[in-house]
Protein backbone atom coordinates (compact mmCIF):
# COMPACT_ATOMS: atom_id res chain seq x y z
CA UNK A 1 0.00 0.00 0.00
CA UNK A 2 2.80 2.43 -0.67
CA UNK A 3 1.34 5.86 -1.37
CA UNK A 4 3.40 8.67 -2.86
CA UNK A 5 1.95 12.18 -2.89
CA UNK A 6 3.82 14.73 -5.00
CA UNK A 7 2.98 18.37 -4.34
CA UNK A 8 4.55 20.88 -6.70
CA UNK A 9 3.85 24.09 -8.56
CA UNK A 10 5.68 22.83 -11.65
CA UNK A 11 3.28 22.92 -14.59
CA UNK A 12 3.46 19.85 -16.81
CA UNK A 13 1.14 18.63 -19.56
CA UNK A 14 -1.41 16.06 -18.38
CA UNK A 15 0.21 13.20 -20.29
CA UNK A 16 3.62 14.03 -18.79
CA UNK A 17 2.10 14.05 -15.28
CA UNK A 18 0.45 10.67 -15.90
CA UNK A 19 3.71 9.21 -17.20
CA UNK A 20 5.59 10.58 -14.19
CA UNK A 21 3.06 9.04 -11.80
CA UNK A 22 3.19 5.71 -13.62
CA UNK A 23 6.99 5.78 -13.54
CA UNK A 24 6.99 6.56 -9.83
CA UNK A 25 4.53 3.71 -9.23
CA UNK A 26 6.79 1.17 -10.93
CA UNK A 27 9.86 2.50 -9.11
CA UNK A 28 8.16 2.33 -5.69
CA UNK A 29 7.05 -1.24 -6.27
CA UNK A 30 10.62 -2.18 -7.17
CA UNK A 31 12.30 -0.20 -4.39
CA UNK A 32 9.95 -1.45 -1.68
CA UNK A 33 9.49 -4.99 -2.98
CA UNK A 34 5.71 -4.70 -3.04
CA UNK A 35 3.26 -5.48 -5.86
CA UNK A 36 2.53 -2.46 -8.02
CA UNK A 37 -1.15 -3.35 -7.71
CA UNK A 38 -0.96 -1.89 -4.16
CA UNK A 39 0.88 1.32 -5.09
CA UNK A 40 -0.94 4.67 -5.28
CA UNK A 41 0.62 7.84 -6.68
CA UNK A 42 -0.97 11.28 -6.34
CA UNK A 43 -0.19 14.55 -8.11
CA UNK A 44 -1.17 17.71 -6.24
CA UNK A 45 -0.82 21.05 -8.00
CA UNK A 46 0.28 23.77 -5.62
CA UNK A 47 -0.52 27.36 -6.43
CA UNK A 48 2.84 28.82 -5.47
CA UNK A 49 5.80 27.46 -3.54
CA UNK A 50 9.05 28.88 -2.23
CA UNK A 51 12.16 27.15 -0.98
CA UNK A 52 14.82 29.06 0.96
CA UNK A 53 12.53 32.06 0.60
CA UNK A 54 12.83 31.95 -3.19
CA UNK A 55 10.26 31.06 -5.85
CA UNK A 56 11.13 28.45 -8.44
CA UNK A 57 10.61 24.76 -9.07
CA UNK A 58 10.12 22.90 -5.78
CA UNK A 59 8.36 19.80 -4.49
CA UNK A 60 7.13 18.28 -1.27
CA UNK A 61 6.79 14.50 -1.35
CA UNK A 62 5.07 12.28 1.19
CA UNK A 63 5.75 8.55 1.10
CA UNK A 64 3.53 6.42 3.29
CA UNK A 65 4.15 2.68 3.41
CA UNK A 66 3.33 -0.06 5.89
CA UNK A 67 6.50 -1.58 7.27
CA UNK A 68 8.78 1.17 5.99
CA UNK A 69 12.03 0.95 7.94
CA UNK A 70 14.35 3.86 8.78
CA UNK A 71 17.17 1.97 7.06
CA UNK A 72 15.31 2.28 3.75
CA UNK A 73 14.96 6.05 3.81
CA UNK A 74 18.50 7.07 2.75
CA UNK A 75 18.22 5.18 -0.55
CA UNK A 76 14.62 6.29 -1.05
CA UNK A 77 15.65 9.91 -0.38
CA UNK A 78 18.36 9.73 -3.02
CA UNK A 79 16.22 7.92 -5.58
CA UNK A 80 13.14 10.12 -5.12
CA UNK A 81 15.24 13.28 -5.40
CA UNK A 82 16.78 11.90 -8.60
CA UNK A 83 13.29 11.06 -9.88
CA UNK A 84 12.21 14.67 -9.25
CA UNK A 85 15.24 15.99 -11.11
CA UNK A 86 14.93 13.68 -14.11
CA UNK A 87 11.14 13.46 -14.46
CA UNK A 88 9.98 16.83 -13.16
CA UNK A 89 12.98 19.12 -13.66
CA UNK A 90 13.17 19.96 -9.95
CA UNK A 91 16.68 20.19 -8.46
CA UNK A 92 17.21 17.78 -5.53
CA UNK A 93 18.10 20.67 -3.22
CA UNK A 94 14.55 22.03 -3.70
CA UNK A 95 12.77 18.83 -2.64
CA UNK A 96 11.59 17.83 0.83
CA UNK A 97 10.48 14.24 1.44
CA UNK A 98 8.47 13.06 4.44
CA UNK A 99 8.33 9.35 5.24
CA UNK A 100 5.76 7.59 7.40
CA UNK A 101 4.87 4.04 8.33
CA UNK A 102 1.43 3.92 9.95
CA UNK A 103 0.31 1.17 12.28
CA UNK A 104 -1.62 -1.50 10.39
CA UNK A 105 -4.70 -0.66 12.45
CA UNK A 106 -4.53 2.92 11.19
CA UNK A 107 -4.62 2.26 7.44
CA UNK A 108 -7.37 0.60 5.43
CA UNK A 109 -8.16 -0.64 1.94
CA UNK A 110 -11.25 -2.28 0.52
CA UNK A 111 -13.25 -1.61 3.68
CA UNK A 112 -10.77 -3.23 6.10
CA UNK A 113 -7.67 -2.20 7.97
CA UNK A 114 -4.38 -3.97 7.33
CA UNK A 115 -4.36 -5.29 10.92
CA UNK A 116 -3.67 -8.99 11.05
Amino acid sequence: MPTLRITTQVQLPEQTRIEALQGASALLADWLGKPESYVMTIWVEAGEMTFSGEPGPAAYLELLSLGLEPEQTPRLSRDLALFCAESLGIPPERVYIAFSSPAREMFAWNGRTFAR
